[in-house]
Protein backbone atom coordinates (compact mmCIF):
# COMPACT_ATOMS: atom_id res chain seq x y z
CA UNK A 1 0.00 0.00 0.00
CA UNK A 2 2.21 2.41 -1.20
CA UNK A 3 -0.53 5.90 -1.34
CA UNK A 4 -1.21 5.76 2.23
CA UNK A 5 2.36 5.78 2.81
CA UNK A 6 2.57 8.37 1.19
CA UNK A 7 0.88 10.84 2.13
CA UNK A 8 2.86 11.08 5.67
CA UNK A 9 6.13 11.43 3.97
CA UNK A 10 4.53 14.41 2.29
CA UNK A 11 3.54 15.92 5.68
CA UNK A 12 6.48 15.25 7.04
CA UNK A 13 9.00 16.83 3.75
CA UNK A 14 6.07 19.87 4.29
CA UNK A 15 6.67 20.32 8.23
CA UNK A 16 10.58 19.83 7.77
CA UNK A 17 10.64 22.55 5.12
CA UNK A 18 8.70 24.60 7.38
CA UNK A 19 11.02 24.29 10.52
CA UNK A 20 13.99 24.94 7.85
CA UNK A 21 12.32 28.04 6.76
CA UNK A 22 11.35 29.36 9.98
CA UNK A 23 15.39 28.71 11.40
CA UNK A 24 16.85 30.33 8.10
CA UNK A 25 14.52 33.31 8.35
CA UNK A 26 15.60 33.37 12.39
CA UNK A 27 19.18 33.43 11.40
CA UNK A 28 18.69 36.29 8.80
CA UNK A 29 17.26 38.26 11.76
CA UNK A 30 20.30 37.71 13.94
CA UNK A 31 22.42 38.64 11.11
CA UNK A 32 20.58 41.97 10.42
CA UNK A 33 21.08 43.14 13.95
CA UNK A 34 24.65 42.11 14.18
CA UNK A 35 25.36 44.53 11.25
CA UNK A 36 22.86 46.62 12.56
CA UNK A 37 24.92 46.90 16.17
CA UNK A 38 27.74 46.50 15.17
CA UNK A 39 29.24 50.33 14.08
CA UNK A 40 27.64 50.67 17.37
CA UNK A 41 30.21 48.28 19.11
CA UNK A 42 33.51 49.30 17.38
CA UNK A 43 32.68 52.84 18.68
CA UNK A 44 32.51 51.32 22.11
CA UNK A 45 35.54 49.58 21.77
CA UNK A 46 37.40 52.73 20.56
CA UNK A 47 36.01 54.89 23.75
CA UNK A 48 36.76 52.31 25.90
CA UNK A 49 40.54 51.96 24.45
CA UNK A 50 40.75 55.48 24.46
CA UNK A 51 39.41 55.64 28.25
CA UNK A 52 42.09 52.64 28.86
CA UNK A 53 44.74 54.32 27.32
CA UNK A 54 44.19 57.74 29.07
CA UNK A 55 44.02 55.96 32.33
CA UNK A 56 47.40 54.16 31.90
CA UNK A 57 49.50 57.24 30.43
CA UNK A 58 47.96 58.88 33.89
CA UNK A 59 49.40 56.32 35.65
CA UNK A 60 52.92 56.18 34.35
CA UNK A 61 53.48 59.75 34.43
CA UNK A 62 52.61 59.37 38.14
CA UNK A 63 48.66 60.21 38.67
Amino acid sequence: MPTQNAAPNVADAVRAAHIQRRQQQRADGRESLQHAFAPIAFVLWIITDVVTATLAVNLWMGG
